[in-house]
């Protein structure tokens, strides 16, 4: 996601997210990594993103993928994080289609994990839109916490 060992992120400094949010739960998270940190509104970064995932899924026998969007919760500018929850909510259709097409290979269950802020809310300020995910099944288990402890 950024920072000055990504060649992405060498290459388009542009795409940066380049300021802090002023809302949600990561208002109060100042980590200048950050500001460095790539905007999944770019198509690349999204991209590369799901690549990744395809990667994982044919070169090594996993049971599943956390998506941890709780850890870095800055994905996008942030002003431009609620009208951009789309594009996050398509780049999980493409990680769940990924994920199918491994647990067909494999014979096995390949499971989607998303660790995200309890407070719906928060998720939505981010971009985040956990109730289309849920509604759509992309994925299979929601593990809300606080950024230290888990949601019980």
């Amino acid at each position: 996601m950024g920072g000055d060992l990504d060649p992405m992120n060498r290459a388009h400094p542009e795409w940066q997210i380049g300021e802090y949010p002023r809302f949600g739960p990561a208002k109060d998270f100042k980590a200048e990594t950050y500001l460095k940190q790539l905007d999944l509104a770019q198509p690349a970064v999204r991209e590369r993103t799901v690549n990744v995932t395809e990667e994982l899924l044919d070169r090594y026998c996993v049971q599943g993928l956390e998506l941890d969007f709780q850890r870095r919760p800055h994905f996008f500018k942030p002003d431009e994080a609620i009208d951009n929850r789309h594009l996050m909510t398509d780049m999980l259709r493409q990680i769940r289609i990924r994920a199918i097409r491994a647990s067909e290979r494999s014979g096995n269950s390949v499971e989607v994990m998303a660790k995200v802020w309890m407070n719906m809310s928060d998720c939505w300020n981010l971009g985040l839109d956990i109730e289309t995910w849920v509604k759509e099944g992309l994925i299979d288990t929601l593990i809300p916490t606080n950024h230290y402890f888990f949601a019980l």
